[in-house]
Formats: C-alpha cells, sequence, structure tokens
C-alpha cells in the first residue's frame, strides 16, 4: 500500500504526507473541521488516524476534530461553543442552538 497519502512517514516510506491540507482545512474552521471537509480536501481515514495517533489533531465528537494545541487552549465555554457549531454545520439548515448553547456562542455570560 503507498504510503504517499499519509500525514507522517510509515514504514519508512519518507513522503511528507497531507499536512498542508489539514491545516488548510482546521484554518478555514477556526482551528475545528468536520470529516466531511477533511475528506473533500483529500484527506484519507488513515491520515486523520496519523494525526490522532501523533497528538496533531483530537476528535472532540463524531465526525469532528481540532487541533490540539488550540483544543487545549480553549476554556470550557469556547470549546462548547466550537462543538454546538460543528453540531450545527452537520445538521440541515435551518438548524439552531437554543438555552445555553445560544448564549454561549453569541457569546453571553452564562
Amino acid at each position: 500500500m503507498p504510503c504517499g497519502r499519509r500525514l507522517t512517514p510509515v514504514h519508512g516510506c519518507g513522503h511528507p504526507g497531507r499536512v498542508d491540507e489539514l491545516d488548510g482545512v482546521l484554518a478555514r474552521g477556526g482551528g475545528v473541521a468536520l470529516v466531511r471537509d477533511l475528506t473533500a480536501a483529500g484527506l484519507h481515514p488513515n491520515d486523520l488516524r496519523a494525526a490522532r495517533r501523533t497528538g496533531r489533531i483530537v476528535r472532540v465528537r463524531h465526525g469532528a476534530y481540532a487541533d490540539a494545541s488550540l483544543w487545549q487552549r480553549l476554556t470550557p465555554s469556547e470549546r462548547h461553543a466550537h462543538l454546538v457549531r460543528t453540531v450545527l454545520a452537520g445538521l440541515t439548515p435551518p438548524a439552531v442552538a437554543s438555552h445555553t448553547s445560544a448564549a454561549i456562542i453569541h457569546g453571553l455570560p452564562v
């Protein structure tokens, strides 16, 4: 199996992988990305596994990943806001947040 699509060299292959694509999708999503966006950018599930294994990304919910260093710096409210946005992005519009989640994504104190 060719390893040129992996984020990290595997079995001595030495290819640099898809780090640029991963960084680009994460940057466009404010540090969080849905799997569908990552795969649309050309990343393979094996790339995501490799990035998780090396600590580059963390799984924040089913179908969503975050830049690990960003996620560690976020407050609980900021993490909640990112989670709400990933859930809303996966739903059919016009999905909305309510109650505490709406307050958090609008920056209100809770």
